[in-house]
């Protein structure tokens, strides 16, 4: 009897625990590194219709062997017609002391930053640059852009 409460009440922590609702996302994959003139775009519609506020995030997974410290990236983001952000952006991959950062994934790294919050939002177009010094940047796996629901 005892044993049988304990089992229920370690699935009800676990299961209770539910992380954010993924509304939407865009994915763009990179066989042979990623290449300035390949843009991630994304077209997001009806977003606030049955969700009161959203973030919007970037996934990036990349490689142990990724050759820099961060990764500079231009993002534009536009909201009915209306530029929110449009900026070039570092993103840092290591910590201080030069360890990676993110969840280890494979033979990589997986990390999600946050582009937006927004409540009032209910068509985005996201596009999403690599803006480094490299034409072609080796060792960036995926780059996708999520839409996940806020509490």
């Amino acid at each position: 009897m005892r044993h049988g409460i304990l089992i229920i009440f370690v699935f009800q922590i676990l299961f209770s625990c539910t992380p954010e609702t993924i509304i939407d996302s865009k994915n763009l994959y990179f066989k042979e590194g990623w290449n300035f003139t390949n843009s991630l775009v994304a077209e997001f519609n009806d977003l606030n219709e049955s969700h009161n506020s959203i973030n919007v995030l970037l996934k990036l997974k990349y490689l142990h062997d990724f050759p820099y410290e961060n990764i500079y990236l231009r993002t534009t983001i536009i909201s009915q017609n209306d530029t929110i952000v449009k900026e070039v952006k570092s993103f840092e991959l290591q910590n201080e002391v030069g360890q990676w950062i993110g969840k280890k994934v494979g033979n990589g790294y997986s990390i999600k930053y946050p582009l937006i919050n927004s409540s009032k939002t209910s068509n985005l177009r996201i596009e999403v640059e690599q803006y480094s010094r490299d034409q072609i940047l080796m060792g960036i796996e995926s780059a996708e852009i999520i839409i996940e629901q806020s509490e």
